[in-house]
């Protein structure tokens, strides 16, 4: 019955993929980036990725504003999508990217891409009240299972560009980006098939 919900089958595919990248970048690839790419010391690289965390949860925060404020759940998570796609494509295919527009860009990724708990709330809104706990469930596996496949995909991809090297060229992190934003792009136009939530109206029925 779980799996027969189509809308849950929507939102399914974001979910695999969006915490799988965000992780992917935040918590695997953005310091070795920094490192092998830009030349960062180990504290400064801290200090970068400690913004990408804030960033993070800003935006968590930041999302749940902007869905009350334009009253839809869907178009909100499409937009961070939407973004997220397009940060992921300037650092793909931009060569020679300088220190502080690489940043910048990757503080502006974190941001955009934290709207995670969004995904969450409107899978509970799908649901009938009698499955929402494998619902949720199944959800949850495909955080995990997003992040498993997809970490071990792009640390295959680094490793085909990196082999007998000491550091991975830059080509190898370019070639993470874009697989990312490709990802992100067929995972969202699954997830906009889905019938929207309006905030406003689930607060009223609450």
């Amino acid at each position: 019955e779980v799996f027969a919900n189509r809308d849950l089958r929507y939102i399914f595919a974001l979910q695999l993929v969006n915490y799988g990248t965000v992780l992917a970048i935040v918590g695997l690839w953005a310091g070795p980036y920094l490192n092998d790419v830009h030349g960062l010391t180990g504290v400064t690289r801290g200090n970068v990725l400690l913004a990408l965390n804030l960033a993070m949860l800003a935006g968590v925060m930041g999302f749940s504003v902007a869905e009350r404020w334009l009253d839809t759940r869907k178009w909100t998570i499409g937009a961070g999508a939407g973004v997220s796609i397009v940060l992921l494509v300037v650092l793909a295919t931009v060569p020679d990217l300088g220190l502080w527009p690489a940043i910048l860009l990757l503080v502006l990724f974190a941001l955009a891409s934290a709207y995670i708990m969004l995904i969450h709330a409107h899978a509970r809104a799908v649901l009938p009240d009698h499955i929402v706990g494998r619902g949720l469930t199944l959800q949850n596996l495909a955080v995990f299972l997003g992040v498993f496949a997809i970490q071990g995909a792009s640390g295959f991809i680094i490793g085909h560009f990196a082999e007998g090297r000491d550091a991975a060229p830059e080509i190898a992190y370019r070639a993470v980006f874009a697989f990312l934003a490709v990802l992100t792009l067929v995972a969202m136009a699954i997830y906009l098939r889905i019938r929207d939530v309006r905030p406003r109206e689930e607060a009223g029925r609450g």
